[in-house]
This record gives C-alpha cells, structure tokens and sequence, in this order.
C-alpha cells in the first residue's frame, strides 16, 4: 500500500537552530522583539507612533534584531519585531512565487496555489495579532507604522486583504495606518472589499509608500515587473494615496534590507517627497 499524503500543515519541517531551545528543547525564540533604547540622540521618542517591522525570506531571529536596530538608530523610534521564521530560502521563495499572481483580488482559488508551512502561517497570525492590537489602541491617535520587507509584504497583503474584506477596523485604518514595504514581491497591491469589488489596498489606509532598488531581482518579479505608469496604477502600486520610490544607483543594487536597503532619500527618485524618509532623526512624521 502507498502512503497516505501529508499536506505541508501535517509535514513537520524543523528549520530551527539549536540555540533556538533551551536544555529541554522547548522554544527560547519569541514572536516579537521590541527594540528600543538610547542613543547618541538620547532617548527615543515615537512621537504618539506605533512603529512595527516584518522581515522577509531566509530570515533568522539575529537578523530580525539588526534590520530593527536599523530603523531605530535612523527614525529613533522603539521598532516591534514580527518574527518571520525562514522554512530555508529555497522554498521561502518557492512560497513567494506563489503567493504573488495578479489575479490573487478576485480569485479565491489563488489564495491556495500552494500550500503554506506551520512557520508562515504562525507569523501572519502574529503579524495580524499585533497590527490588530496597534490599530484598536484608544488611548492615542498617533500613526501605526507597518513596514515590511520582502515575504513580509506578502504577509501584510494577506493581513490587510482580510481587514479590508470584513470590514475591520476600517476607521482607524484609514485614519492611522501608514504602510512602507521594501522589495516587494507582489505583482499587484489589490484585494476584494467587502461587496466583492476589487480594490487596491492603499485606498483602505491613511499612506502608502513602496521602495525598490531598480536591480532587485525579488523587486523586479513584483513591484517592478512592469515599469508602465497605468500598469503600476492597476496594479494598486500607485495612487493618490500611495507612492513608488525607485533607488537606481549604482551601489545599492541588492535585496538585502540591511546593507542593499538605503533609508536616505537622497538615493530614490523624488525620494524628497517621502514621507518615511522625512522621519529619519527622530522628526515626526508628517500629516
């Protein structure tokens, strides 16, 4: 007799460390980290902002840390972590190709054109957990800054498609939510609202902004795959509520977050009219 198939939820796919358990192998790596503290600026300052970070394929808690440090020590704000466990970059990329098809909005179906592994599944939940908990915060009125890098953005597509499709939170989205992805994977920013009508995902919340570096191959399989102004506007990548900042430089041509990612305006076209970038020095973030 064969064997009896296991989907990818029943296949057990260990990719953690052994610095990852303690003597009795239960899991030392939270979720989440939260990286705040003082620098030669002094103490940070978040300016009422809830700022929360996702990082992408091939990830790793160490690294998850650094690319946190990273937006500290420039926006000099306290970054939560969301912690996006890699599955081994070969198939986090198996897994980013197919999550991206453009016909993901109208087409149920597309939600399942592969399966998804127990560690993808547990950060969105965690991502979608903690961006709920940002978003139903009564006792500010600040800015919750989502930022997401790489398979993280499709993380946060996912995310904000359900919000947007039950009609969660749709008041403070729209009021306080900002979204910034590095190197996005997606071909299209779109989802379904809550008719069944398809949308772009930037007209749900208050700011969008994407950065890309012109050489990116993840960015060239998405966000760059056509360089069409209307075609970026079908695709929910640009609008009167989003922009898309293009790094063609010559020295920052990679897709790593923490070396190949600039947060200097200076390096995107019209990189001046960011609102992200503006942040850097701990300024508050513009209305």
């Amino acid at each position: 007799m064969g064997k009896k198939k296991q989907s990818l939820e029943q296949l057990r796919m260990n990719t953690k460390l052994r610095s990852d358990l303690n003597d009795n192998g239960d899991d030392l790596i939270p979720p989440t980290l939260m990286v705040t503290g003082s620098g030669w600026w002094g103490p940070s300052t978040n300016h009422g902002e809830k700022w929360l970070f996702v990082n992408g394929i091939g990830g790793e808690y160490f690294w998850l840390q650094l690319h946190c440090e990273k937006l500290r020590d420039t926006y000099q704000r306290d970054i939560q972590g969301i912690f996006n466990r890699s599955d081994g970059l070969l198939w986090d990329l198996v897994e980013c190709a197919g999550e991206r098809d453009i016909n993901w909005g109208t087409n149920e179906e597309q939600n399942h054109l592969i399966q998804r592994t127990q560690s993808i599944i547990a950060a969105q939940s965690i991502l979608e957990d903690q961006l709920s908990i940002a978003l139903q915060d009564r006792g500010s009125d600040g800015f919750v800054v989502m930022i997401a890098y790489s398979q993280g953005c499709l993380l946060l597509r996912h995310v904000l498609q359900k919000f947007i499709k039950g009609g969660s939170y749709q008041t403070a989205m729209e009021a306080r939510l900002r979204v910034f992805t590095f190197g996005n994977p997606s071909i299209d920013w779109m989802g379904t609202d809550a008719q069944g009508n398809k949308t772009p995902l930037c007209e749900h919340v208050n700011h969008t902004e994407h950065f890309a570096n012109e050489r990116d191959f993840v960015a060239a399989l998405g966000v760059l795959r056509n360089n069409q102004e209307e075609a970026l506007r079908q695709a929910g990548y640009i609008h009167n509520r989003s922009s898309l900042f293009i790094n063609r430089g010559e020295d920052l041509v990679g897709h790593l977050f923490g070396t190949q990612y600039s947060l200097r305006k200076e390096d995107y076209k019209d990189g001046e009219y960011s609102k992200l970038l503006a942040c850097a020095g701990g300024r508050a973030m513009e209305r």
